[in-house]
């Protein structure tokens, strides 16, 4: 299977993951820093493509559903290979959540 991803966005993946190796996914996305960034990107991603925000719009919610959906909320970074980051940065594009 072949992917086709933006190294921008891996950095900002992995950087992200990485800042507190040893947390697990689910915690280290929790952190506001990290919400308010994912939602500025959110909102320019929604406004390059004419998509109409939600009105009750949570970040938080969306973010952990797709941790949860997938399966990394409970992961941690040293743990993880390639593919499962790889995996990751898919299902966050997915929903239309990018990291650059």
């Amino acid at each position: 299977m072949l992917l086709c991803f933006s190294f921008q966005e891996w950095d900002g993946l992995v950087r992200v993951c990485f800042a507190r190796k040893n947390k697990t996914l689910g915690a280290t996305f929790k952190h506001s820093s990290v919400l308010e960034m994912l939602e500025k990107n959110y909102k320019v991603h929604c406004s390059l493509n004419n998509i109409q925000m939600p009105s009750s719009f949570s970040m938080k919610e969306i973010v952990m559903s797709v941790l949860t959906k997938s399966g990394f909320d409970k992961k941690r970074a040293r743990t993880m290979d390639i593919d499962d980051f790889l995996g990751l940065l898919h299902c966050f594009n997915t929903e239309g959540i990018h990291f650059a």
